[in-house]
């Protein structure tokens, strides 16, 4: 199926010429990565989505070179290995339906359940993300190559999330999981040695952690943190929630769909919102060939879901999604994402005229009361700090421990950038 599918490939790009004369065929190429990127369980991902994504970033490359005209032909490439894909996964699914009694193509079949726990009630819900106590850390499993984080920092107002254990639930797969968590599918996948190709079954155990540092408190409030890709609810000077959520593109040539960072207020809250669709997102899809409405009335088709916060930002929400498993990424038109059961919950909390901030921290440090130092640094993805070395340097000097640290350490974790508290002290 595989070389017949690469055979008509060939055709079409020889038919093509490889180039295309379709305006805006970058927008067009970024919408069938979302496409299948939120439309398709990880298992039918791999490998051919690496592929079709390797000829976008390709693409970006050339275009951010002046390389228009390369730029395209890359672009073009996406488009046409993203649509025999589209129809592969789609063929595949179908299968996958047949062989197990009609069930939704759009996630990964489960496995039904074996003798001796067809009459269990399902798992709970998972809770949301508690910012204390911090438990004891996980064992680190072997197919992890991420060193396991050590002890926990002992105070709940510099952390937040935990390390624990999620029980698969019917119709789960590995981002739909990452996305309640907080946790990038592949790195959910290393951590407990799966093969993403494997199917998930219900009451299967999978061990996360998902802490963090959190970069900033206050008093009452919400703040938002970019590159960490999470919301922090304070209440009463205590932390209460940490969200994971997903905030405006990340690439160059998108910069009009970053989340803005300053200041804001809740100014309304609203149930089944409406979405009236902004003029230059409206120009985007119809640059892309889709037929677009004015406003999409509230239902499964509205992208906002069924509560949204408006902030004073212009344009800017908070609000639900009807795609759960986009939830922790960059893929937004600026808005913020929270997973929709999560979003209820933070929704009859917030009030009208709760203050809040959109801060932009890739590095962060604590310092706990025994003199343990603690790094994380995520990944500068707007491309606004320049030189994460120099603010690591910068906020370890700045907490008095510069003395105290292994450099080496501080090294390795500016390279990994991986995102989660580790130990840098000497």
């Amino acid at each position: 199926m595989r070389n017949s599918w690469f055979s008509i490939f060939l055709l079409l790009l020889l038919a093509t010429g490889g180039c295309t004369t379709v305006p805006g065929s970058r927008l067009a190429a970024q919408a069938m990565l979302d496409r299948l990127q939120t439309s398709t369980p990880p298992k039918l991902l791999l490998p051919e989505y690496r592929s079709i994504e390797a000829a976008f970033r390709q693409g970006e490359a050339l275009q951010r070179q002046g390389n228009s005209a390369d730029a395209a032909r890359y672009f073009q490439l996406t488009l046409l290995k993203g649509e025999l894909y589209a129809r592969q996964l789609a063929e595949t699914a179908d299968r996958l339906a047949h062989s197990n009694g009609n069930q939704s193509p759009a996630r990964v079949p489960v496995a039904p359940p074996t003798k001796g726990n067809a009459q269990q009630t399902p798992p709970p819900r998972p809770p949301l993300l508690q910012a204390a106590p911090w438990p004891q850390p996980i064992a680190s499993l072997p197919a992890m190559p991420e060193p396991a984080v050590p002890a926990p920092l002992p105070h709940a107002d510099m952390l937040a999330g935990s390390a624990g254990v999620y029980v698969v639930q019917a119709g789960d797969f590995l981002a739909l999981i990452g996305a309640k968590l907080g946790i990038s599918w592949p790195r959910l996948a290393r951590q407990n040695g799966l093969d993403p190709e494997r199917r998930l079954f219900p009451g299967q155990e999978l061990k996360y952690d998902n802490r963090k540092i959190v970069p900033k408190t206050m008093q009452d409030g919400i703040i938002i943190n970019i590159p960490d890709r999470t919301l922090y609810f304070f209440n009463g000077g205590k932390l209460v929630w940490a969200l994971p959520v997903t905030l405006g593109m990340s690439e160059a040539d998108n910069a009009i769909w970053r989340t803005p960072t300053g200041r804001f207020t809740i100014v309304e809250k609203e149930k089944n919102p409406a979405w009236h669709i902004p003029k230059r997102i409206k120009a985007k899809l119809e640059e892309q060939g889709r037929v677009v409405k004015e406003v999409v009335p509230p239902g499964d088709d509205n992208p906002l879901g069924k509560y949204a916060l408006r902030t004073s930002i212009h344009g800017i929400l908070i609000h639900s999604t009807n795609l759960p498993a986009s939830i922790y990424g960059f893929n937004s038109h600026g808005c913020i994402r929270v997973f929709p059961e999560q979003m209820e919950e933070l929704f009859k909390e917030v009030k009208v005229n709760t203050p809040g901030e959109i801060i932009y921290q890739p590095v962060k440090v604590a310092v706990t009361d025994d003199g343990r130092i603690f790094l994380e640094v995520h990944q500068d993805v707007y491309k606004k700090n320049g030189n994460l070395a120099t603010e690591a340097r910068r906020l370890l000097t700045n907490s008095g421990v510069a003395e105290r640290v292994s450099w080496d350490k501080v090294k390795a974790v500016l390279k990994r950038h991986g995102g989660r508290p580790e130990e840098v002290g000497l």
